[in-house]
């Protein structure tokens, strides 16, 4: 194994702000977040009426659900973030309607995701053979006949002449009200390790969190939203543990962000 090929990449996103009201309590969102990821439905319902709907907490809404095995439920929620600009939310719908057996449908999204990430010359000179979104393709195909490929294929080009275009993602990371976010940075990072067995299989990955900033700036929990790979989530969990923020406030306030963690071969 070429170990220079195990690049991980971090998505460090700019501290801009999203609305999370519950009277600006960092602790109270997190205890939210968390009791709806442990499958409570009024803390998932909750997070559908957050003001000025985000797509994070779609996100969050969804990953619960799924976790439920609420599919239709939890699809609605990811199409939502999807349309709130999330993009990652193509690839955890795919991911989830693949272990529902909901091919169809997990065939056309994962073929939304490719699509809109690399480019045809890209996906004709395999850069795009080791993508998450790339490996539902191959797994729904070897399971799929003829007509059911034609449908899923007609259902991936309406959603990407649809939605796409009017596609604009929101690549922000406070989910706390802005009067607490202002002057937030990132000032040390533990970038994760790559987890040996996803780079023996030359699988690539990801996860993605909630993490709770206290005063200080030290990442005081860590929720995991979503992973594609158990020693992914707890390679990423630990790393995120370390990692130490700055504000340029007189009086910091408890902050809650959302951070994703690429796993890539590339």
């Amino acid at each position: 194994m070429n170990r220079t090929l195990l690049i991980l990449l971090l998505l460090l996103l700019s501290p801009t702000a999203m609305a999370a009201e519950l009277n600006g309590d960092a602790n109270a969102r997190f205890d939210q977040i968390q009791r709806a990821l442990d499958g409570d439905r009024g803390a998932i319902e909750e997070l559908a009426t957050v003001p000025e709907e985000k797509a994070f907490f779609h996100f969050v809404r969804g990953a619960a659900l799924a976790r439920l095995e609420q599919v239709d439920e939890a699809s609605s929620a990811f199409q939502r973030a999807i349309r709130l600009g999330d993009d990652l939310a193509i690839l955890a719908l795919a991911e989830m309607l693949t272990s529902a057996g909901r091919l169809v449908d997990a065939y056309a999204w994962a073929q939304v995701w490719v699509q809109s990430h690399f480019t045809v010359a890209e996906i004709r000179q395999g850069e795009a053979n080791r993508d998450p979104g790339m490996a539902i393709l191959r797994q729904t195909l070897s399971q799929l006949d003829e007509a059911d490929i034609e449908q899923a294929e007609l259902h991936a080009g309406q959603v990407l002449n649809d939605w796409l275009p009017q596609f604009e993602k929101q690549p922000t990371s406070c989910i706390q009200p802005v009067r607490t976010c202002p002057g937030w940075s990132l000032a040390h990072r533990r970038n994760p390790v790559f987890p040996h067995q996803m780079g023996m299989q030359r699988e690539e990955g990801w996860t993605r969190h909630a993490l709770l900033i206290d005063a200080q700036g030290r990442v005081a929990d860590v929720l995991t939203v979503h992973s594609t790979h158990a020693p992914a989530r707890r390679n990423a969990e630990r790393a995120l543990r370390r990692w130490r923020f700055e504000s340029s406030a007189d009086q910091p306030e408890p902050t809650l962000f959302q951070q994703t963690v690429l796993f890539s071969l590339r």
